[in-house]
């Protein structure tokens, strides 16, 4: 698996990437999806408990993940949209999405 955090540059913004790596065992070269989790808490705080073991269950089933923490309080709308944005144009260079 290679994990790396990624500051975003908006108000302490960050994503955690759980991307699983290439293995003859774990089908070289495939397609896989991608699937990005924003952990709740009522844009007060980002909750461990929704980010983490989320992404790794979702890794169990063959799935990319990355755990979004977005800007929360003080900051205020639009702020986590923004982040989604900036993070949504990373994704797809990451992914070499056309």
């Amino acid at each position: 698996m290679k994990c790396e955090r990624i500051p975003l540059g908006a108000q302490g913004a960050y994503l955690d990437t759980y991307f699983l790596a290439d293995s003859p065992e774990l089908k070289a070269g495939a397609c896989r999806p991608a699937v990005v989790v924003c952990p709740g808490g009522g844009y007060a705080y980002t909750s461990d408990r929704e980010a983490e073991p989320i992404a790794l269950a979702l890794c169990a089933r063959g799935f990319h993940a990355c755990v979004l923490r977005y800007p929360c309080a003080p900051a205020r709308f639009p702020a986590a949209c923004r982040t989604i944005l900036a993070f949504l144009a990373l994704l797809k260079k990451i992914l070499r999405l056309p």
